[in-house]
């Protein structure tokens, strides 16, 4: 599989918390994603999107959310379709954590948004059923180590490559990962200094102390 050069420098190295989703589990995505994409598709924000992309966009991101959930032992997915009034929650607000999951398919860099506005579990796909659990990203570590150079699609105008998966924490439960949302430290934290030139060449990941 091919894959960008900037995708082997940054993330390769640092692909970590294997998990392989059953064929079941895909079986379950395609249907809901199925039944969902022509709801969604009626809504305001999606008007004028792609539905093959939009499908594809879901898809991947329940993936990631089902690898989280088998990684960490904690089911929180709502298998739901929201109406259009609904606030647009993440399911993990659920378990009282308000961050989302960032994915993106081997061989690219996960797309933030350029004012980031909350923390994010990191993640890379690689189809059909493997997911990588990499680690937690803070708001400020979103923000700091985003790029438009790395960045890929339409979504360019809103959305960055981010590229600092050396400093993701890795997390091995979800009571890790409530520890790193809690943890006020790790999260205003905002003295970043590194930059492409002197990326670390060798795996170097954050870990935490509580």
């Amino acid at each position: 599989m091919q894959t960008k050069w900037y995708f082997d420098k940054f993330a390769e190295p640092y692909l970590r918390n294997k998990e392989v989703l059953s064929l079941k589990e895909l079986n379950q995505i395609e249907d809901f994603v199925n039944r969902l994409v022509p709801v969604k598709m009626k809504q305001k924000r999606f008007l004028t999107q792609n539905p093959k992309w939009v499908k594809h966009s879901f898809y991947n991101g329940y993936m990631s959310e089902i690898a989280i959930e088998n990684y960490t032992g904690t089911k929180f997915i709502h298998w739901k379709i929201r109406d259009e009034k609904e606030s647009d929650i993440s399911d993990l607000e659920f378990l009282g954590l308000k961050l989302g999951v960032k994915t993106a398919e081997y061989g690219n860099l996960p797309l933030v948004y350029d004012y980031p506005k909350t923390p994010e579990i990191i993640t890379i796909i690689e189809k059909p059923n493997i997911v990588y659990v990499i680690g937690y990203a803070t708001r400020n570590m979103l923000d700091y180590y985003k790029s438009k150079t790395y960045g890929f699609g339409k979504v360019m105008n809103i959305k960055s490559g981010f590229w600092g998966f050396h400093k993701l924490y890795e997390f091995k439960s979800m009571n890790d990962l409530k520890m790193l949302y809690d943890n006020v430290k790790i999260n205003n934290f905002n003295d970043f200094k590194d930059t492409v030139k002197d990326y670390p060449g060798t795996k170097s990941f954050l870990t935490f102390d509580f």
